[in-house]
Parts: C-alpha cells; sequence; structure tokens
C-alpha cells in the first residue's frame, strides 16, 4: 500500500472508527470461551440480580449468571449468525442477480416480481412471521434472515451487471465468442466487490440487530442460549430494580451497530465513489 492510500485509510474517520470497534469485538468473540470469568450458564440463585461489582463485573441477571460472560458469549452468537446469514445472502444475490441482470428477458422479468412480492412485506415482520412458525433455533433464525435478506443483494448485483455488461469490454469479450459463465465470473464479479462488500458490511448490522430483536421476542435462539437480545427481554421486568440487566446488553448491541455502520460508510467512501 502507497504512502498515500495509507495516508488516506488514516484520515478516514469512519473506517478507522468502525474497523477498530468490530475489529475488538471479533478479537472478544473468538477468545470468549477463554476470557470469560464464568461460563454462560452457570447459575448461582443465592447471586441473582447483583449490580456490578469485583467479582461479577457487570452484574448478574435474575438467575445469577454473570452478565459480562453472557455479552462476552452473545457476541460469539451474533457474529455467527450475522456473518453465516450475509454470507449465504450474498452468495445467492450474486448468482440470481448475476444471471438475471446479464440474461434479462423472461429470468430477469420473473425475478423481479418476486423481489417485488418479497420487498412488499416488513423485513422484520417477515423474520418474526418465519420464526414464530419455524420455532426458536439458530438454524430457524439464520433462515429468516437468509429468506429476508437475499432479495436486496440480488437487486444490488442486478442493477450492477446491466451497467456493466453495456461497457465495451463486456461487448469485446462478446464478440470474441467467451462463455457466459467465464464472462460473469471473469469480467464482471470483480467489478461488483466494491458495491457488495459496502452492502455486506452493513448486512452484518443488519443480521445482528434482527436476531436480537427476534430473542428479544422469545422466538429467536432457544431458551439458556447466551443471546443480547433474550437478556434484554430477562431484565425488562425488572429494570428499576436491576437496571444494569438491560443496559449492558443494550450497550453491546448499540455499539456493534455503530461499529459496523461507520465500517460500512467508512467503506463506501473509499471503495463507491458513486455512493
Amino acid at each position: 500500500m502507497s504512502r498515500e492510500h495509507l495516508t488516506y485509510w488514516q484520515r478516514n474517520a469512519n473506517f478507522m472508527i468502525g474497523g477498530s470497534i468490530v475489529s475488538l469485538l471479533l478479537l472478544l468473540a473468538l477468545l470468549a470461551p477463554w476470557i470469560a470469568p464464568f461460563a454462560p450458564d452457570r447459575l448461582i440463585l443465592e447471586e441473582s440480580m447483583q449490580g456490578p461489582n469485583a467479582i461479577h463485573l457487570l452484574g448478574t441477571d435474575k438467575s445469577g449468571a454473570d452478565i459480562f460472560s453472557i455479552i462476552l458469549h452473545g457476541t460469539r452468537l451474533s457474529f455467527e449468525i450475522g456473518v453465516t446469514a450475509t454470507l449465504v445472502c450474498v452468495f445467492i444475490g450474486l448468482i440470481l442477480g448475476s444471471l438475471a441482470g446479464y440474461w434479462g428477458g423472461w429470468l430477469d422479468t420473473i425475478m423481479m416480481r418476486i423481489l417485488d412480492i418479497i420487498f412488499a412485506f416488513p423485513g422484520i415482520i417477515l423474520a418474526i412471521a418465519i420464526a414464530t412458525v419455524m420455532g426458536a433455533s439458530k438454524a430457524n433464525v439464520i433462515f429468516a434472515l437468509i429468506f429476508t435478506g437475499w432479495a436486496g443483494y440480488t437487486r444490488l448485483v442486478r442493477g450492477e451487471v446491466r451497467a456493466l455488461k453495456e461497457k465495451e469490454y463486456i461487448q469485446a469479450a462478446e464478440a470474441v465468442g467467451m462463455s457466459t459463465m467465464r464472462i460473469i465470473v471473469f469480467h464482471l464479479w470483480p467489478n461488483l466487490i466494491s458495491p457488495i462488500l459496502v452492502a455486506a458490511t452493513f448486512g452484518v448490522a443488519g443480521c445482528i440487530l434482527t436476531e436480537s430483536s427476534l430473542s428479544f421476542l422469545g422466538i429467536g435462539v432457544p431458551p439458556g442460549t447466551p443471546s443480547w437480545g433474550a437478556l434484554l427481554d430477562q431484565g425488562r421486568d425488572v429494570l428499576l430494580d436491576a437496571p444494569h440487566i438491560s443496559t449492558f446488553p443494550g450497550l453491546a448491541i448499540m455499539i456493534t451497530i455503530l461499529g459496523f455502520n461507520f465500517l460500512g460508510e467508512g467503506l463506501r467512501e473509499r471503495l463507491d465513489p458513486k455512493g
């Protein structure tokens, strides 16, 4: 990386702040089993609803579990669900959007009508409906996030491909008889990295927020799984007596979403001049 590029990244406050937050959270997620002072399912009723102290840095919940340990393991869960769902959505959107945008015709028409139907429903409402029908589990949450998330990436890729296929180098590749898949993979996809990376960064934040919302409603991950949303739900009934139970997971969600949003804005400023 040249000195000019390095200076740019250093001056890009959004990227630096967001990258630092996300990197720290990712490190905590990876090291959660080793740095958490207690197991997240360690319950001591005699220590329930304790405020922050020397032993329990962020206090305990209604069951006596250590909130700091739950939040650390919840970070791991949030990253696992958010990144997995986003990667699958990007893969689906990349395939379907490329084919619809490049071939056009009846395939593009059918794809756009399907997208119109999906976009007609608010994403969170659709995710709640799917999670309610399928039941509480991590796999079902990921499925709900994928079902509601792939359409946005498909529309993004379709629009980019429709613009790129009119470029002279694409027409030259077609003129020499290059196959459709080779054109898509080697000439179109490399030019989609920037907009997809920006969209995926915001997408991970959206998935984490939706997972927390589903867990808060009791239809996300199963009971007993360390989740920020579930901890928020547990604390709402004792908000006046033990506000720390809801405050700390709420702060974790807020910081995580801000981190990914700052990172996404920084990437957009650097990689997506049209943004």
